[in-house]
């Protein structure tokens, strides 16, 4: 669990590195000043900082892995685990915001004669082309699925023990349990529907995401942006299979009793570091919008010295993004990797309240 926290600051504490050049902690700064050497200590600030807070949060661990008792320290393990990431990221925050607001200060000394011609590039054909894998593809796949695991239970209905397992210790120990029943049997299927769910929408933002292109280096922008978005969404259409062979899996687990003929914590590992292995591989091939993506390179024609259109104050915080004035509902993330929304749309706030209240309302429903 130490190595997961650490893993996780290291990640975070990388996220200025792939992200867009043109935003800088959710501050946008005009073409020579990106990369410059005030820009590249914060980075490394900011980086270095985050590494020495969950260096000095899992230090706890070490104390915790001596405790005599295995089921003991799973336990205190698993609640400081939740504690020293609340700790973290709210030290995180506080280093995001304090560095940006030095980015802030840094804008405003920026000379005018440095300041130049604002666009907005938009690409009239860009949803012509193809931005991502049908979200049908990930419907009928992940419901061919769900099916799959729902027709198994039942035809092996009289074969399933009157009480089923439904968890297990860090020992592979039964410790919760439930009485056979079509709702309890019913209960993991539904949350693969749910999840079903949430990759299409994943999927779906990628689609309709706002453009954001480089006026700088307009066709490779444009080109690096598509790249980014197909590559993104064909990871997800294999992310929801694997998600959905793996509730399969316990599934089957639970009422077959199989924990005993498998390595489960393996299987967990290994589909934990595929899910992280390949983020970052994207991560760090594509980087936020494809800027990272180096297979096109700018004509001679294209190096403008052009700015991007400078929205800062429509990203509270440099990481929400509230404009009444626009009609987008996604957009991508100033800060990381991916997409986010329009929070001055209401669709934007009744998907947040639908991805929240629906995994409540099946959990009430199947317990």
């Amino acid at each position: 669990m130490a190595g997961l926290l650490v893993l996780i600051g290291v990640i975070n504490g990388l996220t200025p590195f792939y992200g867009r050049k043109t935003s800088q902690f959710g501050i946008s700064l005009p073409n020579g000043f990106q990369n410059s050497g005030k820009i590249r200590t914060l980075k490394f600030r900011f980086l270095s900082l985050n590494i020495v807070a969950v260096v000095i949060l899992a230090l706890p661990f070490l104390w915790l892995g001596n405790s005599a008792s295995s089921e003991t320290m799973a336990k205190w393990s698993a609640v400081y685990l939740m504690l020293s990431m609340l700790i973290y990221f709210l030290i995180s925050g506080f280093l995001f915001l304090r560095i940006r607001g030095q980015i802030k200060e840094y804008k405003k000394r920026i000379p005018k004669t440095a300041e130049v011609e604002e666009e907005i590039v938009v690409d009239t054909t860009y949803r012509n082309q193809r931005l991502v894998i049908p979200g049908s593809v990930i419907l009928i796949t992940n419901l061919f699925l769900i099916i799959i695991t729902v027709g198994i239970t039942f035809a092996n209905f009289d074969k399933i023990p009157a009480i089923i397992t439904t968890h297990w210790t860090i020992g592979n120990v039964a410790d919760g349990f439930a009485e056979k029943s079509v709702k309890s049997l019913l209960a993991l299927p539904a949350l693969q529907v749910i999840l079903m769910l949430v990759m299409y929408l994943s999927n779906y933002s990628f689609q309709k995401a706002k453009q954001q292109i480089d006026a700088s280096k307009v066709s490779v922008s444009i080109n690096q942006n598509r790249a980014f978005r197909f590559a993104w969404s064909v990871y997800m259409l294999l992310v929801s299979i694997m998600i959905q062979c793996f509730i399969m899996l316990v599934q089957f687990i639970s009422i077959f009793d199989l924990m005993d003929t498998m390595n489960f914590q393996i299987i967990m590992i290994g589909f934990v570091g595929i899910l992280i292995g390949g983020s970052l591989f994207l991560t760090v091939k594509y980087g936020q919008g494809g800027e990272r993506y180096r297979k096109l390179e700018p004509s001679q024609s294209e190096n403008q010295v052009v700015s991007n259109y400078d929205d800062d104050s429509h990203w509270k915080l440099g990481i929400f993004y509230f404009n009444p004035n626009d009609s987008a509902i996604w957009v991508e993330k100033r800060f990381g990797i991916g997409t986010s929304m329009n929070f001055a749309r209401w669709q934007a706030w009744g998907m947040m309240v639908g991805v929240i209240v629906l995994p409540i309302a099946v959990i009430f429903l199947f317990s």
